[in-house]
């Protein structure tokens, strides 16, 4: 089981030290602690731009909006997912399809694409990441 109220310990010093600073400067959105954390994110990456969120459902919406997906459009997903996956893909008016994960697995895909499917909307579940060869609109998070 993960202790996580020891892993706190190691570090609580650290968090609460910037915590602090964050209230003093009462820059909770864009501030230089975000800044300092995205410059860190796309040196630690090998990456140009990284864009923080505030949750894992923004970073969902923000990759789909960056697709220019047009309302309508079929996004693949498995369907053990979790459920900011299919929430985000129906806030921006596109059509969910859910696929059984072991469809994905057996490299079935190909089998249930239709003329309106747009992109393949693959969350990470338990870490993991079907090994497929996918369209340029594939988001991997």
């Amino acid at each position: 089981m993960v202790d996580l109220k020891s892993q706190y310990q190691f570090i609580q010093k650290e968090v609460a030290e910037g915590m602090a600073e964050v209230f003093e400067n009462t820059a909770f959105i864009n501030g230089p602690m975000v800044k300092a954390f995205q410059s860190d994110l796309e040196a630690y990456l090998s990456v140009k731009h990284v864009i923080p969120c505030a949750n894992g459902t923004d970073a969902l919406q923000i990759a789909l909006m960056g697709l220019k997906l047009l309302p309508g459009d079929e996004v693949i997903t498995a369907d053990f997912t979790f459920a900011a996956t299919v929430e985000v893909i129906s806030l921006l008016k596109l059509k969910p399809v859910l696929i059984l994960i072991l469809l994905l697995l057996k490299r079935q895909l190909h089998q249930k694409l239709k003329p309106l499917f747009r992109s393949i909307y693959s969350v990470s579940v338990l870490l993991w990441m079907p090994s497929l060869i996918l369209p340029k609109s594939t988001i991997y998070l």
